[in-house]
């Protein structure tokens, strides 16, 4: 690469490191702070992307036009701010090499993986942790039963309420939606990848109980208007609708990805606005019950699962045969969700591709 294309020193002299976001084989992700002068320009999201050759370099630049196109489009799409090139090295001992740096908007709250997972198991924090031992010292000295302290009432473990997963799969629709006007496919849409603008503190909404029913519509309301917004992220993957296919593998995290991708065609597929679908319906999925259809998953552990026996299921995987299944009825069925919710999943994760809805009616049937 020409050494005019590199800015070097630029990432030392106007950024400072808070703390490490994410690693990954695609490159390394940071919270940084942006000064000049020593004046604080606010927090970013930076990603470090080694360049290696000329075709990787095009990659980045892919990524770098859609960002350039959607950052004042929406406002549930991550904003792209400014890239550039210098010599640097991946690791504190690793060679130097061409690197890329792509900064882009800073969300501070985690993204849906996490907090799905936090509602499931929750962590106290050190705070909490010190108010249970004082008021266990305190039950101690007013009654010495120790059978008594272990009713001691500990921290609640929940799924998202419905009100919950209706805000956050409508701002991530509303993402993919903006995405798909555009004519983009995301082609890695999972939870991960989906941003919250702050931290959620769900503990404190641990007990409500909405009945869904217009005489809540105020209570419903303020409570959907307290909630976090979710934003899109991660465009690595992304390309225009209509671009043609130029690999056999399934571009994506395995359990997201259509399973027409999953299958042996003479004519590969296309990547379009129907496969993006289905990883919003596995999205939706994930949100109301906390883990996927799967019984080999590659999701939360992919180096102790079997790649081939993942994929198998997902080829035979049915949305309307699961939902029958007695799996279902034993594991995941909650009876304060409406059928509405089981009828959009239906559609979404249809296995006939054309079947499934556009980013618009699933925008008019959640409203």
């Amino acid at each position: 690469l020409p050494s005019n294309l590199f800015t070097q020193n630029y990432f030392e002299k106007f950024f400072k490191i808070n703390k490490l976001l994410g690693q990954g084989a695609n490159g390394i992700v940071y919270k940084v702070e942006h000064f000049i002068n020593d004046f604080s320009l606010g927090f970013f999201a930076l990603k470090k992307i080694p360049i290696g050759n000329s075709s990787n370099l095009k990659k980045i630049l892919n990524e770098v036009e859609l960002l350039c196109i959607l950052s004042h489009s929406n406002l549930n799409l991550v904003k792209y701010n400014h890239v550039w090139l210098e010599i640097d090295s991946m690791s504190q001992f690793g060679p130097k090499i061409p690197c890329a740096f792509i900064l882009t908007e800073y969300c501070d709250g985690g993204n849906l993986e996490e907090l799905v997972n936090d509602f499931i198991n929750p962590k106290l924090s050190t705070n909490e942790i010190k108010n249970i031992i004082r008021q266990k010292r305190k039950l101690k000295k007013i009654n010495k039963n120790k059978d008594n302290l272990n009713s001691f009432p500990q921290i609640e473990t929940r799924l998202l309420n419905y009100l919950e997963i209706l805000k956050f799969f409508k701002d991530t629709t509303s993402g993919v939606n903006q995405l798909h006007k555009n004519h983009i496919i995301h082609r890695d849409l999972k939870p991960s990848n989906c941003l919250l603008s702050y931290k959620y503190d769900f503990k404190k909404f641990s007990q409500l109980d909405f009945n869904y029913n217009s005489n809540n519509k105020n209570k419903c309301i303020q409570f959907l208007n307290s909630l976090p917004t979710v934003f899109i992220s991660d465009f690595g993957e992304s390309q225009f609708e209509g671009n043609k296919r130029t690999s056999t593998g399934s571009t994506g995290t395995l359990e997201f990805v259509a399973p027409e991708f999953h299958k042996k065609y003479k004519n590969l597929n296309e990547f379009n606005k129907k496969t993006d679908i289905f990883g919003l319906g596995m999205i939706l999925f994930f949100l109301c019950f906390g883990k996927l259809p799967y019984s080999a998953s590659l999701f939360n552990d992919e180096e102790d699962q079997e790649y081939s026996e993942l994929k198998s299921e997902i080829i035979k995987f049915n949305i309307i045969n699961f939902f029958q299944s007695n799996v279902f009825k034993r594991e995941y069925y909650r009876r304060d969700l409406p059928l509405e919710i089981y009828v959009l999943l239906e559609s979404l994760l249809n296995y006939d591709a054309d079947k499934r809805p556009l980013t618009e009616d699933i925008l008019i049937t959640i409203d």
